[in-house]
């Protein structure tokens, strides 16, 4: 029962990788049915007729646009969660005190962009509670040039420093300001031994694309070509700044909270690991 166990565990797939190949799947269906839509309409038809091809069209791009805002939803919902779970795995209690998004214009089907901005409480050890007040823009390519066409996501995440509806309190909180910006990219290797790679330097997340090397159709020809993997790359840069409070706080806990903002990234790429791997 464990081997069996542990084989079906080692073959399966991300959530995140069935919905990707389930938008593909839509996309080569859409262009199936605009062939068809392009191939009558090069023929005389009823009203009638066109009518319906209208609609089936219509139907299959709605369908296609609703899987895709899921997929957009779900990595939206993982995101606003992350600083609360990357909180408390530090040992903080957090609590989100305003949150607000504007998603951008629609583009052939697609959410351009994505704009967040929300303020955080957070609580240590130490009782010492420190703020933050960010603004995080995300955008998704799906061919970027710069990536040699590949698809490229977006994050770029910077502090408010002046808010005339929630301004900060120094006496009573610690400000800590962050800016950053993370590129997530696409690419392939020899497959692993392991599902997940220890590459943590490159903040590298590997998960397993269970592929058969195939060529059109046909049995694999040569049984000794290696099996390839897909890997996805984040290459982050952070900066970090934390404002003296009026208050008089201790050097045992200013120290901590140092530690804390230097143990985000690493606690970060763990927490995206981890939701990869659910």
């Amino acid at each position: 029962m464990t081997s069996e166990r542990r084989g079906s565990a080692k073959h399966r797939k991300p959530s995140y990788l069935v919905r990707q190949d389930e938008v593909k799947m839509l996309k080569t269906k859409l262009q199936a049915l605009k062939k068809q839509l392009a191939t009558l309409q090069a023929r005389p038809r009823s009203a009638r007729a066109q009518i319906l091809d209208i609609v089936g069209a219509n139907a299959a791009l709605r369908e296609l646009i609703h899987s895709q805002q899921l997929t957009v939803a779900g990595a939206q919902s993982m995101m606003a969660g992350l600083q609360i779970t990357i909180s408390e795995a530090l040992g903080h209690t957090t609590v989100r005190e305003d949150y607000d998004t504007v998603d951008g214009d629609m583009v052939n089907g697609d959410i351009d962009t994505s704009i967040w901005n929300y303020r955080l409480l957070s609580t240590d050890s130490n009782e010492i509670t420190s703020e933050v007040n960010k603004v995080v823009l995300t955008e998704y390519f799906d061919e970027s040039k710069q990536m040699g066409g590949r698809p490229c996501a977006v994050v770029v995440t910077d502090s408010v420093d002046v808010d005339g509806l929630y301004p900060y309190n120094p006496g009573e909180r610690v400000r800590r300001d962050i800016s950053a910006t993370t590129v997530l990219t696409e690419m392939r290797r020899k497959k692993q031994k392991c599902s997940m790679s220890t590459a943590g330097e490159q903040g590298a997340i590997t998960v397993r694309a269970d592929e058969e090397a195939k060529h059109s159709g046909e049995e694999m020809i040569d049984d000794g070509e290696e099996e390839e993997e897909l890997v996805v790359v984040m290459q982050r840069a952070a900066f970090m700044k934390m404002h003296r409070p009026e208050f008089k706080i201790s050097r045992h806990a200013m120290r901590s909270l140092k530690e804390g903002i230097a143990s985000w990234g690493e606690v970060e790429v763990q927490s995206i690991r981890g939701a990869v791997n659910a």
